[in-house]
């Protein structure tokens, strides 16, 4: 799948988009092994298949969609605008 421009800046679990952030690349397929600065995890290792990503979030939002980073949690942040970022395919 071909991702749009704000979905190669963004986490495949949380939709954190940054656009100096490129988790897999900036042809989509070349994994950074970065830390998403929101939901804390790993690109590759948590979030290589749609499942895993599924799962992950599902941890995430388990925990309330806690911040991994949260002094960088801008403060206007809107979860259901962020995840509107994540590729349809992980959904």
């Amino acid at each position: 799948m071909i991702c749009n421009t704000i979905q190669l800046h963004s986490c495949r679990v949380c939709g954190y988009y940054d656009p100096n952030y490129f988790p897999w690349g900036d042809d989509g397929e070349t994994c950074s092994f970065d830390i998403c600065d929101c939901c804390g995890i790993q690109t590759m290792q948590d979030d290589q298949y749609p499942e895993l990503a599924r799962e992950e979030r599902a941890k995430w939002f388990a925990r309330n969609c806690e911040w991994s980073y949260p002094e960088d949690k801008p403060e206007n942040w809107d979860l259901a605008s962020q995840l509107k970022n994540i590729r349809p395919d992980y959904l």
